[in-house]
């Protein structure tokens, strides 16, 4: 049973030291930040190229094969690297603080939305 308690206790200082090693060497850091903003920005760009025009049968048109390959591609990084960091400013600040402020649920939902119409293509929420 001391056993079993000590465990718990180490897991809780384990998992102590790896939030705040996430806060202190990369959530809260100058160079994440500004990476963050680089990539919305080189998102923004990528939503700009998409267009209703693009591929609209299946299997695309031989002109648009590579573009629409690029734009698909592209989606999928995008919804990766902004689901790591929202699961990274869940971890540092926690759910209770997450939850509360207005900006993180914003981005998490937005987030989520993506996923889903990444998963689900034919609900065409994007």
């Amino acid at each position: 049973d001391d056993e079993v308690v000590v465990t718990k206790s180490r897991i809780r200082v384990l998992w102590s030291q790896f939030r705040r090693f996430l806060r202190v060497k990369i959530v809260r850091t100058r160079p994440f930040e500004a990476l963050i903003s680089f990539i919305i920005l080189v998102n923004c760009i990528f939503l700009a190229l998409e267009r209703p025009g693009l591929c609209p049968t299946q299997p695309c048109p031989p002109d648009q094969e590579l573009e629409h390959f690029i734009l698909t591609q592209a989606d999928y990084i995008f919804a990766v690297v902004f689901t790591v960091e929202i699961i990274f400013t869940l971890i540092v600040v926690g759910p209770k603080h997450f939850i509360r402020n207005g900006w993180y649920v914003l981005d998490a939902t937005i987030v989520l939305v993506s996923l889903a119409a990444l998963i689900w293509p034919e609900i065409g929420i994007l």
